[in-house]
């Protein structure tokens, strides 16, 4: 039995080994005995000093719901950026068909913003800007497309924009 070095009254202060607890050993929890009544921390062995015993019950319980906040915010913000990063690829992708597309149509001497246009509208894109310099043989057709992207948060912009440049197609040798 240890005894606590100071002393109160009659007799000071015992310190004896608490009742186990599930998963820590018995020795490391020692409670008050005898005189000191309950709540006093005392000192305990080799002068240490030692804290009264809390009642820990439902302490896992806030961590877990703590790291399950946090999860879910982190997942919440993972989804968003996915979200914006499939929406720039698949602008750039439609700015691209239609600047291309554009292209050809001009070399077949037609309307190459209409061409963009269209093949735009069925990438689910809208031509924002379409340019064409040069002549029939040397041009160079500038598309600019803007995509819709689902609303995923407040204050965060709807759509995403992508420019694409395309030239005259060359016929094989």
């Amino acid at each position: 039995m240890i005894t606590n070095s100071r002393r109160r009254g009659s007799g000071g202060t015992r310190w004896t080994p608490g009742p186990p607890t599930p998963g820590r050993p018995a020795a490391g929890r020692l409670r008050p005995q005898g005189g000191a009544g309950i709540g006093h921390t005392g000192h305990g062995p080799a002068g240490r000093r030692l804290l009264p015993l809390r009642d820990e019950r439902g302490s896992g319980t806030m961590l877990m719901v703590g790291a399950m906040i946090v999860i879910t915010v982190l997942a919440f913000v993972g989804t968003t950026v996915a979200g914006y990063a499939v929406s720039v690829h698949q602008a750039r992708s439609a700015a691209d068909l239609a600047a291309l597309s554009g292209a050809v149509a001009r070399s077949d001497g037609t309307d190459g913003c209409a061409a963009a246009k269209s093949i735009a509208r069925a990438n689910r894109a809208t031509v924002t800007d379409c340019d064409v310099v040069g002549d029939q043989l040397d041009f160079v057709i500038t598309v600019q497309v803007r995509q819709e992207v689902p609303p995923l948060m407040p204050g965060l912009p709807r759509s995403v924009a992508a420019k694409a440049h395309a030239g005259p197609v060359s016929s094989p040798p």
